[in-house]
């Protein structure tokens, strides 16, 4: 019988331990991996987070990267993109997204609605389309910065863009 006891002791307490440590690797918060301002925002090409999208989503993601350039695990942030305009709100499908030499975020857009997309398509500049469609897009790097400092006094949670044109985009963590 004591060697029963002794089993379920030792099983109880090497769940606490690894319950513990379980808890000790999911406390990655968007403070502790971007504590001030300056990481966010620093014009260094090879610390500066990247930014990139996933192709064919509204998802958008933020990620830190060490003094080498390389992308430091477990600190990937995703924010669901939509836009607006006036009084339309709408959602987006993406593709090419990436952070230039410059700061931009480049890339190309197609909102989802019918109307905005033939609005879109008939009042922009061909210049400024692809040729399928989609609106080319490149925020300065200032509105991005401007996003990410309101990521950074939020903890992370929600960004809104405001960008030439009269478009906004909102950025929410998902």
């Amino acid at each position: 019988m004591n060697r029963s006891y002794s089993k379920i002791r030792h099983i109880q307490e090497s769940n606490q331990k690894l319950e513990e440590r379980l808890l000790g690797e999911q406390t990655t918060t968007f403070a502790s991996v971007f504590p001030s301002v300056n990481m966010l925002t620093t014009t260094d090409l090879r610390t500066r987070p990247l930014m990139g999208g996933t192709d064919g989503t509204n998802i958008i993601y933020l990620t830190k990267r060490d003094a080498n350039g390389k992308v430091i695990p477990n600190t990937k942030f995703s924010y669901k993109l939509s836009g607006s305009y006036k009084f339309f709100t709408f959602d987006i499908t993406l593709r090419k997204v990436s952070r230039n030499a410059a700061g931009e975020l480049v890339g190309e857009v197609l909102p989802n609605n019918g109307f905005v997309k033939k609005a879109m398509q008939t009042l922009i500049g061909k210049q400024h389309l692809t040729p399928d469609g989609w609106l080319k897009i490149a925020a300065p790097r200032d509105k991005i910065n401007q996003a990410l400092v309101q990521l950074h006094n939020n903890k992370g949670s929600s960004a809104k863009m405001k960008l030439n044109g009269g478009v906004d985009i909102e950025l929410e963590q998902v």
